[in-house]
């Protein structure tokens, strides 16, 4: 029981044999005296309001019953702690200390993403105490979100925050989670736009010889890129996971962390055996045409060249040599199309092997007997890509553009949901709904049952 020389309320709590409320003569705060299960329970509710304190003694009663620790205990421990604070800390004891990013279990992939949102956010409440954010502040902050990307990297950023919070819950570095009532946005799902047989035979004559092969293997498999050069999670195809005999590629922990198959095509199998002794890519683009656009822009960057360097008339012929030596053995300009665009320059024979255009390695393919080698490294086309965009007209070029027309042609042709969702690997069937319904052959021939026969 409290003790009597000051006030003294007795409330009634939900669990609690006996609760009452005291305030000594003094001090201005109410102090909780309970009894659970035997057990007294002496605490500060840190109010002078009488109805504020007995809604704070029925939380910390409910919280003693749940084995858990009180809000403004939490809030009132971690009050100096900002977000920044705590990404920067390690949990744990002894060997087995843990970043919070560890913690949420985000893997390579995801990671930078991940952690580039939590250090956004971290700047955004600089000098506020992780604690001390509440539900309003995260909708005021995912607002401002919400105006600077697309609904889809807003919801991956919602994810972020609130597997974040679950962790911080866990730690008892914050009472709740402020994301809870953040909504998810519904996010417009367009169709895919697949390549039409036309592009993709466009397409391949203006690749390199490296870039028309690895394209075919995509299009031919519809493997994602990761599946086949690897990246930090994975590893890529290797020759080891060639299987001739059942005529299967074995995908090792793919997206979702799955195994696949992937059949061994008579054409796939035409490209492996054409590179089964490796391959050396070389860059050889000799009789490479400039634009009269292309050329007049070399010659204005020669001639900012010659100013940046602020050299005297009679050194001209320096950077006039030296950037002729550059067209030809980095670019593959002709000696005719140098004579062009640097005028006035010529060659007597005697220096004629300064200009001569020596082609460079970009790409090797490993030979089959290195079983443990991936047999596509991992390359960037991203100019390649550029490039052929332009030429088709199209808005968007990429590895996963062959996917998509891969799947799409596969559905065209017969193949069930669950054929693309064992080839394709997904996990279920919202993204194979898509291509079904961006199949116009498909719907076309549903909407000329209407006519009848």
């Amino acid at each position: 029981m409290p003790p009597r020389n000051g006030s003294y309320r007795p409330i009634v709590i939900e669990g609690c044999e006996s609760s009452h409320l005291f305030k000594r003569n003094n001090s201005n705060k109410w102090q909780l005296y309970a009894m659970i299960d035997g057990i007294e329970i002496k605490k500060s509710t840190y109010t002078d309001n009488l109805k504020a304190a007995t809604i704070k003694a029925g939380d910390i009663v409910r919280s003693a019953i749940q084995g858990v620790p009180v809000t403004s205990d939490i809030n009132r421990k971690n009050r100096g702690q900002t977000i920044a604070d705590v990404l920067a800390m390690n949990f744990g004891s002894g060997n087995e200390l843990v970043s919070i990013y560890q913690m949420c279990g985000w893997q390579n992939r995801t990671l930078k993403e991940n952690k580039r949102n939590l250090e956004q956010f971290a700047h955004h409440f600089e000098r506020k105490a992780l604690a001390s954010i509440t539900d309003k502040d995260a909708m005021a902050y995912m607002a401002i979100i919400r105006t600077r990307t697309s609904d889809a990297t807003h919801n991956r950023h919602r994810v972020s925050l609130n597997k974040f919070f679950e962790k911080c819950i866990i730690l008892q570095l914050v009472a709740k989670n402020p994301m809870s009532n953040v909504a998810t946005l519904k996010e417009n799902k367009k169709l895919p736009v697949p390549l039409t047989q036309q592009q993709v035979e466009q397409a391949r004559e203006l690749y390199s010889e490296h870039g028309r092969i690895i394209t075919d293997v995509y299009y031919l498999t519809g493997m994602r890129r990761s599946e086949l050069h690897g990246n930090e999670d994975k590893t890529g195809v290797r020759w080891m996971d060639v299987d001739r005999a059942n005529n299967i590629i074995l995908l090792m922990n793919t997206k979702g962390l799955v195994d696949r198959h992937v059949p061994l095509t008579p054409p796939l199998l035409a490209i492996l055996n054409s590179v089964r002794t490796g391959r050396d890519f070389l860059m050889n683009n000799r009789d490479r045409k400039l634009s009269d656009n292309q050329i007049k822009e070399v010659r204005i960057q020669w001639h900012k060249g010659l100013r940046q360097q602020k050299t005297s008339s009679r050194r001209n012929r320096d950077p006039r040599n030296g950037y002729a030596v550059r067209l030809a053995k980095e670019y593959g300009v002709s000696d005719t199309l140098i004579r062009k665009i640097v005028e006035g320059h010529n060659y007597d024979e005697p220096k004629k092997s300064r200009y001569t255009y020596v082609p460079k390695k970009v790409y090797s393919i490993p030979p089959e007997t290195l079983k443990d080698a991936v047999i596509f490294p991992k390359i960037d086309l991203k100019s390649e890509y550029k490039r052929i965009k332009e030429a088709l007209g199209i808005q968007s070029m990429g590895s996963h553009k062959y996917r998509k027309t891969w799947a799409t042609i596969l559905n065209t042709r017969g193949a069930t949901d669950a054929d693309l969702r064992d080839l394709g690997g997904w996990k279920d069937s919202k993204t194979i709904d898509l291509y079904r319904a961006a199949n116009p052959i498909r719907l076309n021939e549903i909407a000329q049952r209407i006519v009848g026969d």
